[in-house]
């Protein structure tokens, strides 16, 4: 599981119901600061032993899995992203959590893309099982997010599986007062699960609305 709970609309129990209702046994938490991320692990220890924070780009892993090795990079590129290596039932699986920025300006555009590029690089020369998960800040049918797949050689865990938007969904028109009337309107997936070639899947969600600006995307995949 992915997903984008947006800061500024925090509420630690309400994540926690969701994420309670689907244990996934990894999951990507985007955007959070570390104080809220940590006080969401201290509620779902009991289904996460295992949890790492990155040193930049407000990300986090809980997992089920021991793992191996976690650390921050941002491969040459304007903004960190998580990479950590899992070790499920004595296979080492590589998981890497992103959020390039929105492209609300030229230098964001550039700068997603580059966070893109970069990782798309470093997924193909990657020989181990890999995962990579977030809020890509662009679209299934965006010309960037193609090129991140030529590049990398993984595939999107929704290919097959239907169509899932996972943003715009907030309800809290006081955070965002001055675009919420344009953005309601709004349901674009944006949200993404890609994946190496020797990963099948069985099915792909979009999860409840309500928490977030965002759904969390939900899949159910055979290492």
């Amino acid at each position: 599981m992915t997903y984008n709970v947006n800061y500024q609309l925090w509420n630690t129990l309400a994540v926690e119901q969701l994420v309670r209702a689907n244990p996934a046994d990894i999951f990507g938490l985007v955007e959070p600061y570390k104080e809220q991320a940590t006080d969401l692990w201290k509620r779902v220890r009991d289904i996460y032993p295992h949890y790492y924070r990155s040193t930049g780009g407000n990300l986090s892993l809980f997992s089920r899995y021991r793992m191996i090795e976690a650390r921050t990079d941002n491969l040459n590129s304007l903004h960190q992203s998580l990479f950590a290596t899992l070790d499920i039932q004595g296979r080492p699986v590589q998981v890497i959590v992103l959020r390039p920025p929105a492209p609300q300006t030229i230098d964001h555009f550039n700068r997603r893309n580059q966070v893109l590029r970069s990782l798309a690089d470093y997924a193909k020369q990657q020989s181990s099982s890999t995962i990579v998960m977030g809020d890509f800040n662009t679209t299934s049918w965006s010309f960037y997010l193609h090129e991140f797949v030529q590049r990398s050689g993984l595939y999107s865990a929704s290919l097959g599986h239907g169509l899932h938007p996972t943003w715009y969904y907030g309800t809290h028109t006081k955070v965002f007062a001055s675009t919420h009337w344009l953005f309601q309107f709004i349901k674009i997936p944006i949200d993404h699960i890609f994946l190496s070639k020797d990963i099948q899947v069985d099915w792909v969600i979009a999860g409840p609305s309500g928490v977030s600006d965002h759904r969390a995307l939900i899949g159910k995949i055979r290492v």
